[in-house]
């Protein structure tokens, strides 16, 4: 009998599509824009906890509450401010 090598086998059409899905999940939340509105969603909760910090910092009144005093707690807690919101969607 002669043996047909026509077509792909059915091993070589799964791993294309494997890869075509790798593909499509890597370039789908690009084109979604999930990404921006993930980093804004980061950057928000970070000034949320800022806030959150402040406040916490001038209830406590260890301190006496001034934009050097709410400063230092924020950059204790959550590190650079210029790191807050730096990832990319910022505001």
């Amino acid at each position: 009998m002669k043996r047909r090598n026509k077509g792909f086998t059915l091993i070589e059409l799964i791993v294309v599509v494997a890869i075509l899905v790798l593909l499509m999940l890597m370039l789908v939340p690009k084109l979604t824009g999930f990404t921006e509105t993930a980093a804004d969603t980061v950057c928000h909760a970070n000034q949320l906890n800022a806030y959150k910090i402040m406040v916490l910092e001038y209830t406590l009144g260890k301190e006496s509450f001034d934009q050097e005093a709410a400063e230092k707690a924020i950059i204790e807690k959550l590190g650079p401010l210029e790191k807050l919101c730096s990832s990319g969607g910022g505001r």
